[in-house]
C-alpha cells in the first residue's frame, strides 16, 4: 500500500532516551521499510516522535529538540524487487539497492514474480528460480529441441521428460507425438516419441522395402531374423503388413515370391516357374526337393503355378505338353509315340526297350498310340504296317493291299492297290511307299492328272475305251460344234473332249 501522510509535530521532551529504528517484521520487511521513506522535510527537530506505518511494522526515530516538523511524502512496504540489468543476474533483486532512477519511474515490484514477469519475460521462469522462488510448473505441454533431435516438455530441467522452460519463440504442442510429426518431420515418428519420453526404441514392427533383396522386412533390430534394422527416420515407409509392402514397393516382383522372400522361415513358395532353357517347370523350393523335380529359387520376375501341368501350358506353350510335363515331375519319359523319318516308322519316348527311341527336340509332336503317330506323320506308308513295324513286328511275305488308288504319271492314268493279276485298274502295291493313296479313281484323277479329261482318266485306270458324254463342245479348227464321242464314229462326233473343252 502506498501512503501519503503529513505529520505536524510540536515541541516534545524526550519521548525516548535512544534514536532507534524498530523493524519488527521479517529481516527483507525490515530492510524494505528502511527504504520506504522517500523524503522527509525537517525544518526544526526538537523532540523524539513515534510514527506508526502499519499493524506489523513502526518506525521510531529520536529528534532534535528545538523544533520538529516533516513529511513523509511516500511510504511503501511492498514495491520493492527491481530487475538487476546492472548485474546481469537475469532476475530480480529486493536487497535496497535499486538504482535511483528505477524509485523515481516507479520500476519497482511487489512481488519476485511480477518482477520476472514484468521485465524478464522471454526467460520469466529462470528469472523466478535464478531469485530464489519456487520453480513454476511449467505448462508441461512440448516443444521441439533440434540439437538433441526430440521433443520436451515445458518445466523444470532435470526431471521427467522436461527440458526446461520454453520460450516465447517455442511452439507448443500438447503431445510429443504432435510435436515430432510437426518439428521433426525427418524422424521416424515412433522413434522420435521413443527419444522425447526417455523409452528404449525396439521399432514399430511395421515393414519397410529391402530393394537389395526383394523382399519386405520389420521395422526391428537386424539381430532378429527377417528384421531389417531399427527405421530412424521417415524416409523408410512402413506399412503394417508384408503383402501391402510387397504391393507398394515391389508390385514388379510375383507376390507370391515377395512374401517368401520376407519370411526368414520360408524356404520358397512351393509353385512351379518356367525354366525356358531345359523346357522344364522347376519347383521354387531351397529347402527339401521333391523326389525328380528340379527346384531352384524364383527371381520373382516369373508366373507361378500350382501345378507343373498349368506351367507347362502357361508359359511352355511352344514345349509339347507330355515332353514338358514328364521332364519336370521326375518321370522322365512320357512313353508317347513320335516320327522316326529316317526309318519311315514311329518309336516311343521311353529309356529302354525295342519300341524306345531318343527324343531330343521338346517340341515334337507326340501321340497316344504307333498307329496315330503312322496315320499323322508317315501318310504315303500303310499305317497297318507303319504300325506292325513301329512296334517291333516284321511284315508277313504276303503282300497286303490297300484297295485304294494312286497315281501312275507315264500313263496318265491312277492304279489301284491290289493284286495285279487281277487286271485293270489293279497294279499291285505302290512303287513308292510316299505315294498318296485315294479312295477312288475319280478323286485319284481329279487331284493327281488335273490336265487329262475326267473321263479318259477313269476309262484308261478301268482299262476300258473311252465312250465320251454324248455331249457337244466347239472345234475351232472345224469352226463347228462335234459330239464327245470317238472319231472313228460317224459325224457328228468329233473326239473326245479334251479337259479344256467346254461341253
Amino acid at each position: 500500500k502506498k501512503r501519503r501522510r503529513l505529520v505536524h509535530v510540536g515541541r516534545f521532551h524526550s519521548l525516548i532516551s535512544q534514536p532507534t529504528i524498530n523493524a519488527s517484521a521479517t529481516k527483507p520487511n525490515g530492510q524494505l521499510i528502511k527504504k520506504a521513506i522517500k523524503a522527509i522535510s525537517i525544518h526544526q527537530f526538537t523532540n523524539s516522535i513515534i510514527i506508526n506505518q502499519s499493524p506489523s511494522t513502526s518506525i521510531i526515530m529520536k529528534l532534535s529538540k528545538t523544533f520538529t516538523y516533516f513529511t513523509v511524502l511516500r511510504l511503501t512496504t511492498a514495491a520493492t524487487f527491481y530487475p538487476d540489468w546492472e548485474g546481469g543476474s537475469q532476475t530480480c533483486l529486493s536487497d535496497g539497492a535499486e538504482p535511483l532512477y528505477m524509485t523515481k519511474a516507479s520500476l519497482l515490484k511487489d512481488t519476485l514474480e511480477e518482477c520476472c514477469a514484468a521485465y524478464y519475460n522471454s526467460e520469466g521462469a529462470n528469472c523466478i528460480v535464478a531469485g530464489g522462488g519456487t520453480p513454476p510448473t511449467g505448462s508441461l505441454e512440448w516443444y521441439v529441441n533440434y540439437e538433441d533431435g526430440k521433443c520436451e516438455q515445458d518445466c523444470p530441467a532435470g526431471t521427467g521428460n522436461c527440458g526446461g522452460y520454453a520460450t516465447p519463440a517455442d511452439t507448443l504442442f500438447a503431445d510429443e507425438t504432435l510435436c515430432c510429426e510437426t518439428k521433426l518431420g525427418y524422424l521416424a515418428v515412433g522413434f522420435c516419441e521413443a527419444e522425447s519420453t526417455g523409452t528404449a526404441y525396439a521399432g514399430s514392427g511395421d515393414y519397410y522395402v529391402d530393394y537389395v533383396n526383394g523382399r519386405c522386412v520389420m521395422d526391428c533390430d537386424e539381430a532378429t531374423p527377417g528384421c531389417g534394422g531399427i527405421a530412424t527416420t521417415a524416409a523408410f515407409t512402413l506399412y503394417s503388413d508384408v503383402a501391402t509392402c510387397c504391393s507398394e514397393k515391389l508390385g514388379y516382383l510375383n507376390a507370391d515370391v515377395c512374401a517368401s522372400n520376407s519370411n526368414p522361415a520360408s524356404t520358397g513358395t512351393g509353385k512351379y516357374f518356367a525354366n525356358v532353357q531345359d523346357s522344364i517347370c522347376a519347383n521354387d523350393e531351397t529347402g527339401t526337393c521333391p523326389t525328380g523335380e528340379t527346384c531352384a529359387a524364383a527371381t520373382g520376375s516369373e508366373v507361378l503355378y500350382d501345378t507343373i501341368e498349368e506351367c507347362c501350358a502357361g508359359s511352355l506353350g511352344w514345349v509339347t505338353a507330355d515332353y514338358c510335363v514328364s521332364r519336370s515331375d521326375g518321370t522322365e519319359y512320357s512313353t508317347q509315340w513320335f516320327v522316326d523319318y529316317s526309318n519311315e516308322i514311329c518309336v516311343q519316348d521311353c529309356q529302354t526297350g525295342a519300341t524306345c527311341g531318343t527324343l531330343s527336340d521338346a517340341t515334337t509332336t507326340l501321340y497316344d498310340s504307333a498307329l496315330e503317330c503312322c496315320e499323322g506323320k508317315l501318310t504315303w506308308v500303310d499305317s497297318a504296317d507303319c504300325d506292325t513295324l513301329s512296334q517291333g513286328g516284321t511284315l508277313s511275305s504276303t503282300p497286303t493291299f490297300t484297295d485304294k488308288f494312286y497315281v501312275n504319271f507315264a500313263t496318265d492314268s491312277c492304279v489301284q492297290d491290289c493284286d495285279a493279276a487281277g487286271g485293270a485298274p489293279c497294279g499291285g502295291n505302290p512303287p513308292d511307299a510316299s505315294l498318296e493313296l485315294f479312295d477312288d479313281a475319280a478323286t485319284c484323277c481329279s487331284e493327281k492328272l488335273t490336265w487329262v479329261e475326267s473321263a479318259k482318266c477313269i476309262a484308261d485306270t478301268n482299262g476300258v475305251a473311252q465312250t465320251g458324254s454324248s455331249s457337244f463342245y466347239v472345234d475351232w479348227g472345224l469352226g463347228k460344234c462335234v459330239q464327245d464321242c470317238s472319231a472313228s464314229d460317224p459325224a457328228p462326233c468329233g473326239g473326245f473332249a479334251e479337259s479344256w473343252d467346254t461341253t
